[in-house]
């Protein structure tokens, strides 16, 4: 067994035999929770109640949940869950565990905001707005929560409810409507300036007062262009057709996306996979003190660790691999690695080298998050492709003087490990069941790859044709 491999194995003793299924979870479980309304209380005639629900995927890790819930001007909100009137909701979700949490509805006039809430793993959430006539329950609206986004698109009428918040606490946010018919023409528009954390809820008619009457289409949300980028904002529409109310599909925009939520998305991710990974092993908490997240707007392609202390994730740096959370995962991991490496004295664990012992902390922490161990390959060709030092001139150089080393020799040592991982009995069983989760058609000797099997999908669409397995 070669020094990487023992290492390799001293490093995953952890309970869990099969660490990457315990770290998948639904797509929409997230570690930013934007919620752009909150109803409560009212009259006889109608009352409004909120209820959250909260569900924590992970199989062996508990989450810690923080929910703030702001008023329109920004401030903070009083809401009673029972329990006397509060401005947070603070809990700790158990591995597959899930709260409830519903406020009264008690309050004479109907109070209305909106809610952000953040985990220390990605969590599961879902508001359910109950509206009570006359003392009966009459109807329950759920809605997932939100991400930031520049611009959002939904089907609308003229009675269509409308959520607005803005996740900047030191900012304000100009939001412009536009209403366009079914045709496909502007026939309306309205602006909406939102507080620093401050929100607004109206029914589109109120929100652009020159909507033609009937009016029936979709409705376009957006920030302007300003210096330095756009603005984001959250935001939630609501169907209101003949006096009957009902949800509608999230219409953010699925890209560019919240650069500040995807990186805390995956430092989460990753930082609770290399405890999981190292904490027994090395004798290491990375939670005590806190390896702490930095997100910095410098104009700087790059990212790095502090001692044993923070990482430090330049926008710049997510901004060029946008595209990958996969990539994203193996910066962190790296420069995770560093702090490990710089909590064990700057003692070496895979590798002499403190950059290539990094991507191999950086590859396996990955793995055990759920990212794709291939993404740290990504990562690298896009950052030489934006240093401009893809040619095999510069890579020679640059693995005689840079202590780095160049990509092509850091992805080659990469793919070395990757083929080590699955060599031995112990991790033969881990390496199959990726394969068939995540690979299944790559092709035969490729590490991470199973044999490739047919692919079974509905009737082909047009100008597609797919392998299908004959009926027997």
């Amino acid at each position: 067994m070669s020094a990487t491999i023992r290492a390799l194995a001293t490093v995953l003793l952890i309970p869990c035999q099969f660490p990457l299924i315990a770290q998948l979870e639904p797509a929409s479980a997230h570690v930013s929770l934007y919620f752009p309304q909150i109803a409560d209380g009212g009259n006889f005639a109608q009352r409004w109640q909120t209820r959250f629900e909260f569900t924590n995927p992970h199989v062996q890790l508990p989450a810690a949940v923080v929910v703030d819930f702001m008023a329109g001007n920004g401030s903070r909100l009083m809401l009673n869950f029972g329990s006397g009137p509060a401005s947070r909701l603070s809990f700790t979700l158990p591995p597959r565990g899930s709260r409830s949490f519903a406020t009264t509805g008690l309050a004479a006039n109907t109070v209305v905001g909106w809610a952000y809430g953040s985990a220390s793993l990605p969590v599961q959430a879902t508001a359910i707005f109950r509206s009570i006539e006359q003392g009966a329950p009459k109807v329950d609206i759920t809605a997932p929560p939100v991400l930031p986004g520049h611009s959002y698109l939904s089907i609308a009428n003229e009675d269509l409810g409308v959520a607005l918040g803005n996740p900047y606490t030191d900012a304000p946010v100009a939001v412009t409507l536009s209403a366009i018919d079914s045709s496909g023409t502007k026939v309306g528009q309205g602006s909406v300036q939102l507080p620093p954390a401050g929100h607004r809820s109206a029914t589109l008619r109120t929100l652009i007062p020159a909507l033609p009457p009937g009016f029936k289409g979709t409705v376009s949300m957006e920030t302007s262009a300003e210096p330095g980028g756009r603005d984001y904002f959250v935001a939630w529409t609501l169907n209101a057709s003949d006096g009957v109310l009902s949800s509608l599909p999230i219409g953010t925009s699925a890209w560019p996306i919240s650069h500040h939520d995807r990186i805390r998305l995956t430092y989460w991710k990753v930082l609770n996979a290399a405890q999981q990974t190292v904490g027994g092993s090395l004798g290491l908490n990375l939670f005590s003190p806190l390896v702490e997240l930095r997100i910095d707007p410098a104009r700087e392609i790059n990212a790095f660790a502090f001692g044993g202390s923070y990482i430090q994730i330049n926008l710049a740096l997510s901004q060029l691999i946008s595209d990958s959370p996969s990539e994203l995962g193996f910066v962190v991991g790296h420069e995770i690695g560093h702090i490990i490496r710089a909590r064990l004295g700057n003692r070496p664990f895979f590798n002499s080298n403190p950059e290539l012992d990094a991507d191999a902390y950086g590859m396996l922490f990955n793995l055990v998050a759920g990212y794709d161990p291939y993404a740290g390959a990504g990562a690298l060709a896009k950052l030489t492709m934006a240093a401009g030092t893809s040619g095999l001139l510069s890579q020679t150089l640059i693995d005689h003087f840079d202590v780095h080393r160049s990509d092509n020799t850091r992805i080659s040592e990469m793919y070395n490990l990757l083929r080590e991982i699955c060599k031995p009995s112990q991790f033969s069983a881990f390496c199959a069941e990726y394969k068939d989760l995540i690979h299944p058609n790559f092709p035969s000797g490729v590490p991470m790859a199973e044999p490739q099997r047919p692919s079974v999908f509905l009737t082909p669409q047009v100008g597609e044709t797919f392998r299908r397995p004959m009926l027997r």
